[in-house]
This record gives structure tokens, sequence and C-alpha cells, in this order.
């Protein structure tokens, strides 16, 4: 990557790590609800039988009523495994099974690297 663009991107990163830091627990509460409730009235997530989304940290847009409602309907909900630079989007089967997540060191639930999982 060119040198100039990877100190915009970083410094672009530590300046939403700033903002987001500054979010009270309620306002990341009610902007989820908004970002959960536009996204499952759209008509691509409505069709979509297969959907990747991240696990969110603290600060972050919550995701866990997506991936609940994800597995409630049926559809396939992929979620990152990552390793080093390396990313896969691996199946998780049930709510059950992404309660059982162990946590990595951010404490975002990951699935295991020794585990079998569809890709």
């Amino acid at each position: 990557m060119n040198p100039a663009l990877r100190t915009l991107k970083d410094t672009i990163r530590k300046n939403m790590r700033q903002k987001l830091a500054t979010l009270s627990p309620e306002e990341i509460s009610r902007q989820s609800v908004i970002v959960t409730d536009k996204l499952l009235a759209m008509p691509v997530f409505k069709e979509s039988q297969n959907v990747s989304v991240y696990i969110s940290m603290h600060g972050e847009i919550c995701t866990r009523d997506i991936i609940r409602i994800l597995l409630d309907q049926k559809k396939s909900c992929y979620v990152p495994r990552c390793k080093g630079k390396d990313m896969d989007m691996v199946k998780i089967d049930s709510w059950e099974d992404f309660l059982a997540l162990p946590k990595n060191n951010w404490n975002i639930p990951e699935p295991r690297f020794d585990e079998v999982r569809e890709n």
C-alpha cells in the first residue's frame, strides 16, 4: 500500500476511535436499533440467504440482534475468524453456537481455528 495512503488510513482510524470513545452506551444502543431496523427493511437483506456480519466489540454498533435475527430466520450467518492478517468468514450454526464461541484477545467472540467450519 502507498505510504501516504497508509498514513491517511491510520489517521482516520485514530480519529474514529477517539470519536467512538465519546459515545455513551445509551447512544450506541440507540444507533444500533436504527442500523438494525434499516438493515432489516432492505429488500436485499430480506432476499439474502447467506449473510456475513462482524461481531461487534465495546463502543461499536451492536450486531448481536442482527446475528440472532439471521439465525432465527434460518439464514446462513458467517462471522470473522482472524489469524494474523488472514480473515475467513465462517458459518455459525445457531444462537447457542454463537453464545459458546470463545473470546479472543479483544474480548470478541470468535470461532476457534481448530474447528472445521464452512467458509
